[in-house]
């Protein structure tokens, strides 16, 4: 069984930017309050883009779930397969959305030419 790390297993090289890892935890009351406050902010338009084609997907689910959202990017100028990247938005798997990287991962698609695939996931702890 895994132990926990704890700061002191942090590799030496890395730990001057071990003190910005936020300290705190994620409560039921806290949660809430993260996820209200997501909501408030919302998720900017995408502006027409000429070079990068963006598309919802949705996927079954393997348990009688609800389908699962995948947002795909890739190259408008290629129609041949392109090798793809799987991209898992940050929220720790409690909160947020695909659209909230969205520049991120346009400059990707751009510098790269390869597709992406931004995962909705169901969230944490309903799911």
């Amino acid at each position: 069984m895994r132990q926990a790390v704890a700061m002191g297993d942090v590799h030496p090289d890395l730990l001057p930017l071990a003190r910005f890892i936020p300290r705190l935890s994620v409560t039921p009351r806290s949660l809430r309050a993260i996820r209200w406050a997501s909501d408030r902010l919302g998720v900017p338009d995408l502006p027409r883009l000429h070079d990068v084609v963006v598309e919802d997907r949705w996927t079954p689910a393997t348990d009688h779930g609800p389908q699962v959202r995948v947002r795909w990017y890739r190259p408008a100028h290629r129609t041949d397969p392109v090798p793809a990247l799987l991209w898992l938005h940050g929220g720790g798997y409690l909160f947020g959305l695909p659209e909230q990287d969205e520049h991120l991962v346009l400059s990707i698609v751009r510098e790269l030419g390869i597709g992406v695939a931004a995962a909705d996931y169901r969230l944490a702890p309903e799911h």
